[in-house]
């Protein structure tokens, strides 16, 4: 008896985690028919404490104009449009967000990303993918590092 209640035990411990451990925002560039999308996934809590609004508050007008006030893409050295936020969704915990970057395929040799989403929640990082020219590459944007050049 006492065995099956230390098993009942561990398993409800399994379920009162904490989920949040790691604190992170996906970012995914890639070519697409239309020209460059980029795709977005950012944790609904760290969003909507960093944003001081509530979930049932999310649009895409407040997604799209903090996505252009933290992040900025200049594309052989040339300045990308601003985002256009094209739809999202949320999924367990995450916002998931399609976007256009504005831009037609175009041969990139090189790529400039500044990103300060969710800068201000403790220890998190923004990893950037980048599917760019038959080529993978990722990085992770922090704190201290809000500012990458990638040469093709």
């Amino acid at each position: 008896m006492k065995l099956l209640i230390y098993i009942s035990m561990f398993c409800n411990s399994l379920f009162t985690l904490p989920t949040h451990d790691v604190t992170i925002a996906m970012f995914r560039i890639s070519e697409s028919t239309a020209g460059l999308a980029l795709d977005v996934t950012l944790d609904v809590e760290d969003y909507c404490s960093d944003q001081k609004i509530n979930s049932s508050e999310l649009n895409v007008q407040n997604i799209q104009t903090y996505l252009n006030r933290n992040t900025s893409f200049q594309f052989n050295k040339e300045k990308a449009a601003a985002i256009l936020v094209k739809d999202f969704t949320i999924v367990n915990d995450h916002i998931k967000i399609k976007c256009d970057l504005g831009k037609n395929r175009m041969n990139i040799r090189s790529l400039n990303i500044q990103n300060t989403c969710l800068i201000n929640v403790a220890k998190h990082s923004n990893i950037i993918q980048i599917d760019l020219n038959e080529t993978f590459r990722d990085f992770r944007m922090h704190k201290g590092r809000t500012e990458i050049v990638v040469e093709y």
